[in-house]
C-alpha cells in the first residue's frame, strides 16, 4: 500500500470513529429503563429481559451456564444473544452488583457494539480492496455512500441482529472470493461466517446453496 491509499486509510479510520462516536448521542435516548423501550422499539424490549436473564447465575458453575444457554427469545439465535452478552460481561464487572439498573449505559452499549460496529466493520472490508487500488478516493467515496444509507443509519440506532447479520454474510462472501475456488481454509471460514449469519437471523440460510 502506497503514500496515497494510506493517507485515505487514515481518512476512512478517522471518519469511521467519528462516524461511531456520534450515534452515541441518539443511541442514548429512549433507554431510561426497560419500560421506556416498549414505547420507542418493541424488538429490544421484547429480548432486552431475556438477555439480562442469561447472566442470573445459579448454585453451581453448570446451573449458571445452563442459564446462559437458555435465553427464552429463540426468534433470533444463539450467536446474537451471545455476542450481546459478551459485550456486557466487562458492563457488568465495572458497574457492580446494581448494573441491570443502568438500563441507558446497557442498551447504548447494545445498539453501539452489536447493532452498529459490526456493519462498520463490514463496510470497511466491502472497501479495503478499493483502497488498494491506484484510484483509493473511490474507497472513500463508496465508504461514505454505503454509511450514510437510510436502512443502515436507521439499523445503527437499535439493539437487532441485523447488524451481525449483515457483518457475516459480507465475511462469507469475501471469504468465497478469497478462496477463489480452491476449497481450501477461507472456503472453510466462510462456511462458520455463513453458520453464524444463520444463528443470528434466519435470512442468513440465503448463503447456504453459495
Amino acid at each position: 500500500m502506497g503514500k496515497t491509499q494510506r493517507l485515505y486509510l487514515f481518512i476512512i479510520l478517522i471518519l469511521g470513529l467519528a462516524y461511531f462516536a456520534v450515534f452515541l448521542i441518539p443511541n442514548r435516548t429512549g433507554a431510561a429503563d426497560a419500560t421506556m423501550l416498549s414505547a420507542f422499539e418493541h424488538d429490544e424490549f421484547a429480548q432486552y429481559p431475556n438477555l439480562i436473564q442469561m447472566f442470573r447465575g445459579g448454585e453451581t458453575p453448570l446451573l449458571a451456564f445452563k442459564h446462559f444457554l437458555t435465553y427464552q427469545h429463540y426468534y433470533y439465535g444463539f450467536p446474537f444473544y451471545l455476542f450481546s452478552a459478551l459485550v456486557l460481561f466487562p458492563v457488568k464487572w465495572m458497574l457492580g452488583s446494581d448494573w441491570t439498573a443502568q438500563t441507558r449505559i446497557i442498551v447504548t452499549v447494545l445498539r453501539q457494539l452489536i447493532s452498529l460496529l459490526p456493519v462498520l466493520i463490514a463496510v470497511f472490508l466491502l472497501v479495503l480492496e478499493q483502497l488498494r487500488s491506484k484510484a483509493p478516493w473511490k474507497a472513500l467515496l463508496t465508504f461514505l455512500l454505503l454509511l450514510s444509507l437510510p436502512a443502515v443509519i436507521g439499523n445503527n440506532m437499535w439493539w437487532h441482529p441485523d447488524g451481525l447479520l449483515t457483518l457475516f454474510s459480507v465475511l462469507t462472501i469475501l471469504l468465497l472470493i478469497h478462496d477463489d475456488g480452491r476449497l481450501g481454509l477461507s472456503f472453510s471460514l466462510s462456511g462458520v461466517a455463513c453458520a453464524l449469519a444463520i444463528g443470528a437471523k434466519i435470512l442468513g440460510v440465503l448463503f447456504m446453496l453459495t
